[in-house]
């Protein structure tokens, strides 16, 4: 149970700080938005497959969420999130983001 208490336990200090809706990360784990809010709200048990689905979901998206950097992401658009996790994990996604200097915008003015 100590496993099952370290991912509800990580999901509750990070959700808040990513402003990431629960919801998003149940979906990527394949369980209802209502019983993973059960487990955060401490009314349910976390049971051996949802903790092994609620990790990977949630090391999935921390990856991506490193991998994309500054580059705003929209955590209700689960479809295209799993799609650009699974892209990032078989080496087929690339994002680049290219930091002009200032002269350069100021002379497109």
């Amino acid at each position: 149970m100590a496993g099952s208490l370290d991912i509800i336990v990580i999901l509750k200090r990070e959700l808040p700080a990513l402003n990431l809706p629960a919801s998003t990360v149940a979906s990527l784990a394949g369980i209802s938005p209502s019983k993973l809010t059960s487990y955060l709200n401490g009314v349910g048990r976390c049971g051996h497959d949802h903790d092994i689905k609620l990790r990977a979901a949630w090391s999935g998206l921390k990856r991506f969420l490193e991998y994309a950097g500054p580059v705003p992401v929209d955590f209700r658009r689960v479809d295209k999130l799993r799609e650009s996790i699974q892209a990032m994990a078989e080496g087929r996604l690339k994002i680049v983001v290219i930091h002009e200097p200032e002269e350069w915008h100021e002379q497109q003015q």
